[in-house]
């Protein structure tokens, strides 16, 4: 009954529209049974293209992700058989993609520590992925602060992994802050495609 309302209320009311694609994240509650799943998800596809009228409707699977905790050893896993036959479907239909996620990062460069040498102020992150990259000519979004705690926008230069940030207002950096703004502006995203998280080296405790 569950499978007759969910298509019946979700499903059914929407064929009537044109439809450019589907994207699809389900998988878990049946990881239990992965090897119907290669049957399934596939006879589904084909139904949905029937029902819309698109014999090559583009239907993209995104895998399941990480789940749990890891294990330290080999083990059998039934998510894992889920993702098998999730790429098996994509991998049978020409126009069925797979996003595999088992290692997407959760968020792009963030802020890790700050070592001053002089007036510079050498940033590193994690998250930098491919690397590190400005969007645009110069780094933007950076400002930094001596002992008076007064901001100045600061030159930033990428150097491999960290950011080189200084300005001649500031001859001795105690405070760094990027995209620290309502409206920010800037640019520092990693060769992934995903963007520098704001932050602050004077963070504080509330």
């Amino acid at each position: 009954h569950v499978v007759t309302v969910l298509h019946n209320g979700m499903l059914a009311p929407l064929t009537p529209y044109g439809i450019k694609g589907a994207i699809w994240y389900q998988g878990e509650s049946n990881a239990s049974r992965a090897r119907q799943y290669q049957t399934l998800l596939p006879t589904m596809i084909g139904d949905w293209r029937n029902q819309f009228r698109q014999g090559d409707l583009p239907f993209f699977i995104v895998q399941l992700a990480n789940f749990k905790k890891v294990q330290e050893q080999p083990v059998e896993s039934g998510w894992a058989e889920l993702r098998e036959a999730q790429a098996m479907t994509a991998a049978n239909d020409t126009n069925v993609g797979l996003a595999v996620i088992t290692d997407i990062e959760h968020l792009g460069p963030t802020f890790r520590e700050m070592q001053v040498n002089g007036s510079q102020a050498r940033l590193t992150f994690d998250g930098v992925g491919a690397g590190l990259v400005a969007r645009g000519d110069e780094v933007k979004g950076f400002a930094i602060a001596g002992s008076d705690g007064e901001f100045h926008w600061a030159q930033a230069e990428i150097d491999g992994d960290t950011v080189i940030v200084s300005s001649p207002a500031v001859t001795a950096p105690t405070a760094v802050r990027y995209n620290w703004a309502d409206n920010p502006i800037g640019n520092l995203f990693n060769n992934n495609g995903l963007p520098a998280a704001p932050f602050r080296t004077d963070a504080h405790a509330w």
